[in-house]
C-alpha cells in the first residue's frame, strides 16, 4: 500500500467518524437488533457460556427520548437525555428498567438541521438496549456540549461528583428498578470506570471499553515519550466542540447536516433550549487547553499550573482502593492494536479482586475494524457489533436483572496470525514462559549465547516513522490500523533479525526489550518494534515500546499497581541524563500482544530514535549517534512471552 493510499484512507476514516458524530442520520434499527439464531451461536463460540434465543427475550419497544437539564449541588445545568423502552415509559408492560449511565465530553447528540432532524434514528447502542428493557442515560459532562462550567482538566473531581447526582436521579424515577451500569467507549469508559470509586449503592457494573488506566503511560506519555499528534489533535477538538463548532475534518456534507450540540428541549417557561446552549458554550472558554498544559509536563508528577493537579490526580488507578472497596462488577474492552490500551486492560484485570472479565480483540479503537496484520486491511468487525452488544448485555443481565448465570471471571482473547479465539482464567495464560533472544554478530538474533561481543552504530533519523495509519491514530478518528510491508521503514532502522524459526511460535504476553547503549546525546527517546519477516520477505508490524532515556531507573519500589514488566516511576526524582559515551541500560516492556509466528518466518527487533508521525522530536537540535552494545557484560536481548504448542 503507498503513502498516499494511507493518507487517503486516515483523511476518509477521520471524515467517516466525523460525519457518524455529527450526524446521527442512521435510520430506525427496527429487526436490525434483532440476533439471528447464528449471531446467539457466534457468540458462544468466542465468549462462552450460554446463549438464550428471541423467544426468551422481550423486546419492550424503542426508545422514547427526553432531554433536560439536571441542576448539580452547585448551581451547575447539566444536560441529560434519558432514553427509555418504549413500553416501560407507556405503560404497557409493568416492569422496571435497570438504567445505563453514559458521561461523554463528545455531545450527547447533535443539532441537524430542519427536515434531516426527523430522520434521525435510535444509535445501534440505545435501540439495543431499550428494545432490551434497559434505559439509556446519556449526559454532556460538566464544561462541555450543552451542559454549564468548566472542565479544568478531564474527570475532574466535580465532574465525577456530577456522576454521583445523576445516579441519584435516576433511582428516583418511578421507571427505575433501582440498579445502575456506567458503559462507554474512550473518554467514556474511563468516566464510566470513575463512577466506580463513588461508592454509589445503584451502580453495579461499569464496562470500561477501549479506555486508558494510567493517563500517563498510557496515552499521554507511554515510556515517557510525548504523544505529541494525538494531544494536540485531541486538545483541537476539544476546543472545536466546547465552542460548539464542527471541527475543520468534517465533511461538506455533515457541515451541511449539523449546526452543533442539540440543546435540551424547552419547557416553555423560561429561556429557550437555545438560549440555553448558547450561554453554556460561552462558559466552555475558560477550559483547559490540554495541548498547551501537556507540553511542560516531563515527569509523572509534574503540575500544570492550567490543571491544577499532576496526570496521576485523573488517572483511574490512582483510585484502585475507592474501587476495590466498593466492589462493582467490571468488564472491559480493548483492542491488541488501540494504542496502549490492550495494557491498560491487563493492568486493570491484574489488579482489582472484585468480579472481573475481560475481552481483548484484533481491534482498532472501539472495536469497529479487524485489524490482524495477518488478514486484509479493512476488514468488517469479528465478532459483529450487534454480538458484541449481544455479549455485553449477558453480562448486565445478570448483574442488573438477576438472569442467566454469573459471568465467568476469564480474560477472552484473540491471537492473531492463527485468528482464533480463546479464553483465560489467568494472565499471562498457563504455561507462558519468557524466552531470550540475543543481539549477536551480523545484526542477527539468537536463542543461545554466542559468547561473542560487539557493538552496533546507529546515527538516528529524525525521518522515520510509523505512518498515518498507526495504532496511536485510531484513538483519535477509530481509523483502521494498517502498517504496511514494513521493510522499507526499516532502512531507516538498526535491525536485528532470527533465522528462520523451525517450528510455530506464538507470543502471547508482553515482550520486553533490554538494551546497553550509549549516545553522543544527553537524553532522548528510545523505540524498539518486533516484527515478523515472512519467507517472501514481507515484514508484518506486530508490537512496539518505547522510552525516554531520562527516565530508564528501575524501582525497586512496590508500583502502584501491578505491571507487566519493569517498573519506571517516571517521577522527578528518579530522572537521570545519560553521560556521552558512557553504557546505560534501558530495559522496558513492549505492549502486549497474541501472535503466531509460522515456521519458516523470522523474528525481527528493528530499534529507532524517533517515530515522526507520531511523537515529540528529542534532542531537537542535532542527529545523536546511538551505539547498541552486545554480548558480555552488556548482553542486550528482546524477551518474548512463549506459549509452549
Amino acid at each position: 500500500m503507498s503513502s498516499k493510499e494511507i493518507s487517503r484512507r486516515a483523511r476518509a476514516g477521520l471524515r467517516i467518524w466525523l460525519a457518524l458524530l455529527l450526524m446521527s442520520l442512521a435510520s430506525a434499527c427496527g429487526d436490525d437488533t434483532r440476533p439471528t439464531e447464528q449471531d446467539y451461536q457466534h457468540m458462544v463460540e468466542v465468549f462462552g457460556g450460554r446463549a438464550q434465543t428471541n423467544e426468551q427475550e422481550p423486546d419492550y419497544g424503542p426508545p422514547t427520548t427526553n432531554s433536560f437539564y439536571l441542576i448539580m449541588r452547585d448551581g451547575v445545568r447539566i444536560a441529560v437525555d434519558v432514553h427509555l423502552p418504549q413500553k416501560i415509559a407507556s405503560g404497557q408492560v409493568q416492569e422496571l428498567a435497570p438504567a445505563i449511565l453514559r458521561p461523554t465530553r463528545y455531545w450527547r447528540a447533535v443539532d441537524l438541521r430542519g427536515p434531516l432532524n426527523r430522520l434521525r434514528g435510535p444509535s445501534l447502542f440505545r435501540e439495543f438496549f431499550c428494545r432490551s428493557g434497559y434505559a439509556v442515560v446519556d449526559v454532556d459532562v460538566r464544561g462541555s456540549g450543552a451542559s454549564f462550567g468548566l472542565q479544568l482538566h478531564p474527570w475532574s473531581s466535580d465532574e465525577v461528583l456530577d456522576y454521583g447526582e445523576v445516579m441519584d436521579w435516576i433511582v428516583a424515577q418511578p421507571w427505575s428498578n433501582g440498579r445502575i451500569a456506567a458503559s462507554g467507549a474512550s473518554y467514556v469508559g474511563t468516566a464510566a470506570e470513575f463512577c466506580s470509586i463513588l461508592g454509589h449503592p445503584a451502580l453495579k457494573a461499569v464496562l470500561p471499553r477501549f479506555s486508558l488506566y494510567d493517563v500517563y503511560t498510557d496515552i499521554a506519555f507511554p515510556g515517557g515519550v510525548f504523544n505529541e499528534w494525538f494531544v494536540r489533535r485531541w486538545g483541537e477538538l476539544n476546543n472545536d466542540l466546547d465552542a460548539n463548532r464542527l471541527p475543520e475534518e468534517s465533511s461538506f456534507l455533515a457541515r451541511l447536516a449539523a449546526r452543533g450540540v442539540a440543546p435540551v428541549e424547552s419547557d416553555g417557561d423560561g429561556p429557550s433550549g437555545r438560549e440555553l446552549l448558547a450561554e453554556a458554550v460561552a462558559g466552555h472558554a475558560g477550559n483547559l487547553d490540554i495541548y498547551a498544559a501537556s507540553r511542560g509536563v516531563t515527569y509523572r508528577d509534574d503540575i500544570a499550573d492550567e490543571a491544577g493537579t499532576d496526570v496521576d490526580g485523573f488517572s483511574p488507578h490512582t483510585y484502585l482502593g475507592e474501587t476495590q472497596r466498593n466492589d462493582v462488577a467490571v468488564y472491559a474492552w480493548g483492542g491488541w492494536f488501540d494504542g496502549a490500551y490492550a495494557a491498560s486492560l491487563l493492568h486493570r484485570f491484574a489488579n482489582l479482586d472484585s468480579p472481573r472479565r475481560a475481552v481483548i480483540g484484533p481491534w482498532n479503537h472501539g472495536g469497529g475494524k479487524h485489524v490482524s496484520p495477518y488478514l486484509d486491511q479493512g476488514k468488517d468487525t469479528d465478532p459483529s457489533p450487534l454480538v458484541q452488544l449481544m455479549e455485553q448485555r449477558r453480562f448486565l443481565d445478570y448483574w442488573l436483572k438477576g438472569h442467566g448465570d454469573m459471568p465467568a471471571q476469564e480474560i477472552v482473547y484473540y491471537t492473531m496470525g492463527e485468528e482464533t479465539w480463546k479464553r483465560s482464567p489467568v494472565w499471562p495464560p498457563e504455561g507462558a514462559v519468557m524466552r531470550a533472544l540475543r543481539l549477536s554478530p551480523g545484526h542477527s538474533l539468537a536463542w543461545n549465547d554466542t559468547n561473542h561481543v560487539g557493538v552496533d552504530e546507529y546515527v538516528v533519523d529524525f525521518t522515520a516513522g510509523s505512518g498515518p495509519l498507526n495504532r496511536w491514530r485510531t484513538q483519535l478518528s477509530r481509523s483502521d490500523v494498517a502498517y504496511p510491508d514494513r521493510a522499507e521503514a526499516d532502512r531507516k532502522l538498526l535491525v536485528y533479525e532470527s533465522a528462520p524459526l523451525p517450528a510455530d511460535l506464538e507470543i502471547t504476553g508482553t515482550p520486553v526489550a533490554d538494551l546497553w547503549i550509549t549516545s553522543t546525546a544527553t537524553d532522548g527517546h528510545f523505540f524498539a518494534y518486533l516484527e515478523d519477516v515472512a519467507p517472501d520477505e514481507t515484514v508484518r508490524y506486530l508490537s512496539e515500546g518505547m522510552l525516554r532515556a531520562l527516565h530508564r531507573k528501575i524501582s525497586d519500589d512496590v508500583p502502584p499497581y501491578v505491571l507487566n514488566g519493569p517498573y519506571h516511576t517516571f517521577l522527578r526524582a528518579d530522572g537521570e541524563q545519560l553521560t556521552p559515551g558512557k553504557p546505560a541500560r534501558l530495559r522496558f516492556a513492549l505492549l502486549p500482544l497474541s501472535a503466531l509466528v509460522r515456521q519458516g518466518h523470522r523474528i525481527r527487533l528493528a530499534i529507532a530514535g524517533h517515530d515522526a508521525d507520531q511523537f515529540a522530536r528529542l534532542p531537537d537540535a542535532e542527529e545523536p549517534i546511538i551505539r547498541v552494545l552486545w554480548g558480555g557484560e552488556h548482553a542486550s536481548r528482546l524477551e518474548l512471552p512463549i506459549i509452549p504448542r
